[in-house]
């Protein structure tokens, strides 16, 4: 139904399992050198923050990290450069731990 309202709909459906992942690092690797460069010519110090939270149920543990910068249009950006899954506790400790790596 889909390919008969838009004939190009099958090329952007995802397939398999691993389509997603496969996305992401394409999109991580076009992104990475815009990203180096924005914070390369910085106007302000890099100020990086982090916010760490569970899926329902507690399976999974994430650490946002957002670095805070004013661009070279004098705009203050607020940029996410990393989104590592937790191990362990969300104690401080190990917080740091999983910033740090």
């Amino acid at each position: 139904m889909l390919e008969a309202a838009n004939p190009d709909a099958a090329r952007a459906i995802w397939t398999s399992r691993t389509s997603v992942a496969r996305y992401v690092f394409r999109v991580y690797d076009h992104l990475k050198p815009r990203i180096i460069m924005a914070l390369s010519q910085s106007l302000s110090k890099i100020h990086i923050s982090f916010d760490s939270w569970t899926t329902k149920g507690s399976k999974r543990g994430f650490l946002g990290v957002v670095a805070h910068f004013v661009n070279t249009d004098g705009k203050l950006v607020d940029l996410p450069i990393a989104l590592p899954q937790l191990t362990g506790a969300h104690s401080g400790a190990n917080v740091t731990v999983n910033a740090v790596n």
